[in-house]
């Protein structure tokens, strides 16, 4: 188990992403799917309005392509289907605080992909994704190693001496 006093936990303030592709309820899940392609992004946070901060929900490509399919078979595929008639309003929420490993913990058990970073007032500061995770491991795992060898330098030195003072004997 991983010592906190010996290490720095990365926290979701350290490594999640602070521009974020937001959307709000009104807009048509055509403009999703371009902005989606545009920036090659797979998910965002939905915001009340564009006045707003505050995120009240989550359109990913699983919705897109559930709303999009359904509207292309039922009814015609020009008819306009709003972000609120598909976004997922049950949405995990992130605080700036949470350590890498409760991070990943609440990522595994909820199969997310993403999740909106948010301030005290329920505002969108950021944003994780998976990808986010594991350059945060990695940071962690380098700074692990790095630990590693300097605490077995210093231990090699401390049986040195030891050997050292031991041969004057």
């Amino acid at each position: 188990m991983i010592n906190s006093e010996s290490f720095n936990l990365p926290k979701v303030k350290d490594f999640m992403t602070k521009r974020v592709i937001s959307f709000t309820p009104d807009m048509d899940l055509g403009e999703v799917l371009k902005t989606f392609n545009k920036y090659r992004i797979s998910s965002g946070p939905v915001l009340a309005d564009d006045n707003s901060n505050e995120v009240i929900g989550f359109i990913s490509e699983d919705d897109l392509m559930r709303e999009m399919a359904e509207s292309s078979f039922f009814h015609s595929p020009s008819m306009p289907i709003r972000v609120e008639d598909a976004m997922n309003r049950d949405i995990i929420r992130l605080g700036t605080e949470m350590d890498i490993f409760e991070v990943e913990k609440l990522f595994r058990e909820n199969n997310l992909r993403h999740a909106p970073v948010i301030d005290e007032n329920l505002n969108q500061i950021g944003i994780v994704s998976r990808r986010d995770i594991l350059r945060a491991l990695e940071g962690l795992i380098d700074e692990m190693e790095k630990y590693t060898e300097a605490a077995r330098g210093h231990k090699e030195q401390s049986m040195m001496k030891e050997a050292q003072w031991r041969l004057r004997l």
